[in-house]
């Protein structure tokens, strides 16, 4: 009976412990984020240096993707004072974001837009140390891949 009951409670802490991420076309999302632990949000287009990595190849792996090239014309910063926040969109205005480009901080933008089809993303700051690669594919479905530097 003790066996079952530690087992529960060991699978419930990991179920627990690990923020819950979303990144779509149109908005970000962190768990975390409704508890007030939000920090600000950094997130560039990318051109990745060797052409011929795929997220369909059997070979792929994440660590493909730290060879890049930023787009800076394609580059936002989201700094609002409001610690709260749930879903922070792209496309839509949100009287508690605040976007920037990351040439010129001082000069606020209204809105990024939303992230293009056949294109890499980098996303900084959503959890701790942890990047985000997010390719947008050609239907427009986002696939994530979550990166800690710090812990490889």
């Amino acid at each position: 009976m003790y066996k079952y009951l530690i087992v529960i409670i060991v699978l419930f802490s990991i179920s627990c412990g690990k923020p819950k991420i979303t990144i779509t076309r149109n908005y970000v999302y962190n768990s975390e984020w409704e508890k007030g632990e939000y920090t600000g949000l950094k997130f560039y287009r990318i051109v990745l240096l060797d052409s011929t990595i795929s997220i369909y190849r059997k070979d792929f792996h994440i660590t493909d993707l730290r060879k890049y090239k930023m787009d800076s014309t394609d580059c936002y910063y989201e700094r609002s004072v409001d610690s709260y926040h749930g879903k922070i969109f792209f496309d839509r205005e949100d009287k508690s974001t605040v976007w920037s480009s990351c040439k010129d901080t001082s000069k606020f933008k209204k809105l990024p837009h939303s992230l293009k089809l056949n294109n890499w993303y980098l996303f900084q700051y959503i959890r701790d140390t942890w990047e985000y690669y997010v390719y947008v594919d050609k239907e427009g479905e986002t696939h994530v891949y979550g990166f800690n530097p710090v812990n490889f």
